[in-house]
């Protein structure tokens, strides 16, 4: 059976932790690791352009459709 927790004004303090990563330099990994971020970034950057491209035209053609939209309302509005 517990002990019931009474309570208290005081702070307990808890145990600390020991958190202890050791470090091993490989180079030929960081080497491959490197190229493949080198390689994921320049994929990604032709990618991103073509897709930039396209929703900046998509952009510019539903400006232009809106304009027209509004000339045609306005012209039928004052006639």
């Amino acid at each position: 059976m517990q002990a019931p927790i009474i309570p208290s004004f005081f702070k307990i303090p808890k145990s600390k932790i020991f958190d202890y990563k050791p470090r091993h330099y490989d180079k030929r990994k960081e080497a491959l690791e490197q190229l493949k971020n080198k390689g994921k970034r320049t994929k990604g950057l032709f990618f991103n352009r073509k897709i930039k491209q396209s929703i900046a035209g998509n952009r510019s053609k539903r400006i232009i459709f809106i304009i027209i939209a509004l000339l045609l309302l306005v012209y039928l509005i004052l006639s």
